[in-house]
């Protein structure tokens, strides 16, 4: 049974009463219920045989059993300290981290094992804690542990240990406060007000969960190093029954929950709350981050001189409460500039939030949220200053007896007059009605026939005119739609929806993002900002604006949309599967555990809800592709699969999005070592891509650069980097190719292809220009960790170790903010083994075992397994054991890396992967004495450089310089000597090079002097 917020209410209040029916009696009490209660006798059944927890299919989830110790009411008292090492519950407390008039939070670990995790451990004091207290306690438990969202810190566990301690077990958020946050980053209006929009989105999931926080404030909102948004402490939060929230016995062991600073007008009085009083507390929060201060100027210090203010002061304008210096220039602003920025509709929006009467307020999170998007958006906010119809109201409240005796007068004469104006609105709206289509009609009749005859004799050039391309004429068209059809706006979206289409068909993706738009802005128009129209509107501009400047800008968008939706009840329509695939899409990259999630819940969406197009197709692509990041190759193909079988059922399956499942399959298939079978998919789908849509359209190009990054990192370097070249060169001399996701996709794949090479400057120059764009395109996602990875990459290779240090340790941050713990150890290794590099290179051998300990991943290679990065962990491993001096471990661990990739089955694809073993394993056993062994070793490693690496290739020349070194060790001068030169001769190339390249080459040249 799905349960609606009336429905929650009228179950709580049931379970309410049953607590004081013995349980003998309660099976005779249930069947006496009324016919309105009768719905709920069966789940009521289940939940008392349950013990009384509440749990629905779509927000409340059960967490693990609730034992109530025997002792309950004796535990932790607001005067008893607690220790460090001391256990409570399954904790043991690691530090205390904060401290409140209700509760100490501490940082805490499982004693158990059974998570590897730190949490943020709430200890509530205990004192007068009661059984029935503790029953309360489990129930608020469950409600709590249904807010799962990606800006609110997750409720793991909690109950009462065995000495009357009861305790709620947190995720562990490492940030600062948003307003310390904003400060510290200098961030302007806008920017503060994109963050803030966060805090929001996570306040409306839980606000639609029927809870309320009631102790919203900074320091319970935080921001991590990677810039996300972190609510905390909603362990105090409270269930809304019947729209408001009341006392309870969790709320009264501690006082009210709140924060006197940000709390509400009724809050303080002790009066029932509602998402208003949310509200109230986040303008106190957005008041301070606009503009530094709080909203008032107070009398006194003391608390009653703050909570007379908040009950009756009048809240400063923020524009003018700009003074000093420091926090003008922390928003990056002139007092004059940040002044004029707030003053308008800042200020309006600010003080409708603050307003004494919850009714006056925005009601909703999402309110507040739309006026400040439609704020930066450059629109007319909805929310109105203060005006004679708010003073009159104000009236109204002081001298109400006086005016409803004016009022009951005035009346009763309007009330006959209204049943005859409503007789005739009716008859009127019909016929209204049929001219009102009849008009649209032809204004789209009349709009494509000007258009067109833009293209015929009559023009002033005919010639000219006839020879307009489709391409000019949807040009002209765009020009025209709405500047000619502003008075018929259903007219002008009509067309602009064709014009978009058009522009899409014709790959111009930006055009037809600016056409959707267009559109959205004539639907709200047509039919005012709350028609689902406009919800599906939003969502075909958000995808346009996704495709062209990334998901920042698109994602307040979605929001929106989510928002209207949320507000109509649409739950079922095929706007609400789409709304879930973009989440999907638009989380990829920030977020893939959480686009996982969204991909899986649009396949079941549309497998409920089936759909004539290819939306059940996309929400598979995105569920594979979410596991594909993740490193979960195997459901990524089993994912791949299912939308080609779906796709095949199509009447006429898309081209492009067969080009995705099929490209995105065959990526899969190298990470399982399947590269024939990659092979034939990539080669196969860019023949149908070559045919279908000729050569340089964006899908063709964009299963070149695929196919060319594949053919390259498998051994094909000459086909693959001929790809790649040719696929850049068509991004820069066609503008209909200039797209950000191709174009970055392209620069990165040479970029990469020129550092494997040995090309270090061109793929440094590359890969620094890609790394720099995605910062501003695509901040805190997996695109902008392996583009820092890349480039730090390079950063090591060139001796810049400053920089590449900061790169590595900023590319693990962003990847691990990214993909959270959802990602398979093999997605991460690549990270630890850049930075155990980099100390390599710096000769901190000890710094990169430490960074290799989580990423031994040689016996995660099974026979359907990858070997690359696991062998590349080895060869690195085995360098720092010899540098430590541990040679027998080295010549193991070397000779385990050899091993491994020769036995494959397509070694021949890995043979820079084979050389670097080789290289490493005649290194130690070089050292070792074993010259015999290692000649070989470095003879092989040599010749699988030089088919393959660019002749300035540092990594050659380290391989040469070690069979060089083994060479002299054996006698043979002249051979080490030709060797030497060749090295030698190769990283004078380089203007800047790594010690890791040149010591070794200049203790051989010291030795071969005469």
């Amino acid at each position: 049974m799905r349960l609606t917020a009336d429905d929650f209410a009228a179950l709580s209040r049931l379970l309410d009463a049953a607590e004081s029916v013995s349980a003998d009696a309660r099976p005779a009490w249930i069947e006496s219920l009324g016919a309105a209660d009768a719905p709920f006798k069966v789940m009521l059944q289940e939940l008392l045989a349950r013990g009384g927890g509440v749990e629905t299919d779509d927000f409340l989830h059960r967490l693990p059993a609730f034992t109530l110790g025997e002792n309950v009411g004796h535990g932790y008292a607001r005067g008893r300290e607690l220790a460090v090492g001391e256990i409570v519950g399954p904790y043991r407390l690691v530090r205390e981290i904060g401290r409140g008039g209700m509760a100490s939070v501490w940082l805490a670990a499982r004693t158990d094992a059974s998570m590897d995790r730190l949490t943020a451990l709430k200890l509530p004091f205990a004192d007068g804690m009661s059984q029935r207290f503790a029953e309360r306690f489990v129930r608020e438990r469950d409600i709590l542990a249904g807010l799962s969202h990606g800006h609110i810190a997750r409720l793991y566990d909690a109950g009462v240990s065995a000495e009357g301690q009861p305790y709620l077990s947190m995720e562990y958020v490492e940030g600062q406060p948003i307003t310390d946050y904003c400060d510290a980053h200098r961030l302007d209006v806008k920017e503060r007000i994109a963050i803030f929009l966060e805090v929001l989105e996570a306040i409306r999931h839980a606000h639609m969960r029927l809870v309320l926080h009631r102790d919203l404030k900074p320091s319970n909102i935080l921001v991590t190093p990677a810039g996300h948004v972190m609510l905390l402490d909603f362990g105090i939060a409270k269930l809304l029954v019947d729209g408001e929230a009341h006392e309870s016995d969790l709320t009264r062991l501690g006082g009210r929950a709140m924060t006197p600073a940000y709390a509400s007008p009724e809050q303080l009085a002790g009066s029932a709350l509602s998402t208003a009083s949310d509200v109230y507390s986040l303008g106190v929060v957005l008041y301070e981050l606009l503009t530094g201060q709080r909203p008032y100027r107070l009398k006194g210090d003391s608390r009653l001189a703050l909570e007379n203010a908040i009950a009756e002061a009048d809240v400063l304008r923020p524009s003018l409460s700009i003074t000093a210096v420091a926090t003008v220039s922390r928003r990056a602003a002139t007092a004059r500039a940040l002044a004029r920025t707030l003053k308008g509709d800042l200020d309006t929006i600010v003080l409708k939030a603050l307003k004494k009467a919850p009714l006056e307020r925005y009601r909703t999170a999402d309110a507040l949220a739309e006026d400040l998007e439609r704020f930066r958006a450059g629109k007319p906010i909805l929310a109105r200053s203060d005006s004679a119809v708010y003073f009159a109201r104000r009236f109204v409240g002081r001298h109400r007896l006086i005016v409803t005796i004016a009022a009951i007068a005035s009346l009763a004469l309007m009330f006959a007059g209204a049943i005859s104006i409503w007789e005739a609105h009716v008859a009127r709206a019909a016929a209204a009605r049929a001219e009102h289509e009849a008009r649209k009609a032809q204004a789209v009749r009349g709009f494509l026939l000007d258009l067109f005859r833009t293209n015929t004799d009559a023009q002033p050039d005919p010639v000219r005119a006839r020879q307009t391309t489709a391409r000019e004429l949807l040009d002209v068209g765009a020009r025209r739609a709405n500047a000619h059809l502003q008075d018929q706006p259903e007219a002008a979206e009509a067309i602009d929806d064709t014009l978009a289409d058009m522009y899409d068909a014709l790959g111009l993706d930006r055009e037809a993002a600016q056409i959707e738009g267009m559109r959205v802005e004539a639907l709200r128009r047509a039919y005012g900002n709350k028609d689902p129209r406009v919800a599906a509107a939003l969502l075909s501009y958000a995808q346009g604006v996704y495709n062209t400047d990334g998901y920042l800008r698109a994602v307040p968008l979605l929001a929106e949309a989510r928002s209207l939706l949320d507000a109509t009840g649409d739950t079922t329509s095929p706007t609400r599967g789409q709304l879930l695939i973009d989440e999907a899409r638009f989380r990829l990259a920030a977020a893939p555990a959480v686009s996982r999630h969204s991909a899986d819940a649009a396949v079941a969406f549309f497998t409920k809800y089936p759909s004539p197009d290819d939306w059940l197709v996309s929400a598979y692509l995105y569920a594979a592709r979410s596991r594909y990041i993740l490193g979960d190759y195997v459901g990524a193909e089993a994912q791949y699969r299912a939308a080609l079988a779906a796709l095949a059922k199509l009447a006429s399956p898309p081209l492009s999005t067969e080009l995705t499942a099929v490209v995105g399959l065959a990526e899969a298939e190298t990470k399982l070592g399947r590269i024939a079978d990659a092979e034939r998919d990539f080669r196969s789908i860019l023949a149908k891509s070559r045919q279908r849509n000729g050569p340089s359209h964006l899908d063709t190009v964009q299963v070149e650069t695929r196919l060319g990054a594949f053919l390259h990192a498998t051994s094909r370097r000459a086909e693959g980097r001929q790809l790649l070249v040719e696929s850049v060169r068509k991004v820069e001399l066609d503008a209909t190719l200039d797209q950000p996701n191709l174009t970055l996709q392209v620069e990165r794949n040479l970029g990469v292809s020129l550092l494997a090479d040995g090309r270090l400057e061109a793929a440094t120059a590359l890969l620094a220009k890609n790394a720099a764009e995605r910062r501003t395109r695509d901040p805190a996602t997996t695109t902008l960790a392996l583009a820092l990875r890349d480039l730090a990459v390079a950063m090591t290779a060139l001796g810049q170790y400053p920089q590449a240090e900061a790169l590595a340790a900023e590319a693990t941050a962003v990847w691990q903010s990214a993909v959270g713990a959802a990602a398979a150890p093999d997605a991460t290794d690549s990270f630890r083994l850049v930075e155990a590099r980099l100390r390599l290179a710096r000769g901190d051998p000890g710094g990169a075992l430490h960074s290799l300990q989580d990423a031994m991943s040689a016996a995660r290679v099974g026979p359907a397994g990858s070997p690359v990065d696991p062998v590349n962990v080895e060869v690195a491993l085995s360098r720092a054991y010899s540098m430590l001096g541990r040679t027998g471990d080295a010549v193991h661990t070397a000779e385990h890396a050899v091993d491994v990739v020769q036995r494959a089955a397509y070694r021949v694809h890995y043979s820079t992967l084979e050389a670097d073993a080789l290289t490493e394993l005649g290194r130690v056993e070089r050292l070792a004495g074993e010259l015999a062994a290692a000649r070989p070793a470095l003879e092989r490693a040599v010749a699988l450089r030089a088919s393959s690496d660019d002749p300035a290739s540092p990594w050659l020349a380290a391989a040469r310089v070690e069979l060089a070194a083994c060479l002299l060790d054996l006698g043979e001068r002249p051979a080490a000597t030709k060797l030497l030169a060749q090295a030698r001769s190769a990283l004078a190339t380089h203007p800047r090079i790594s010690g890791e390249f040149t010591e070794p080459l200049r203790a051989l040249t010291v030795r071969l002097r005469p």
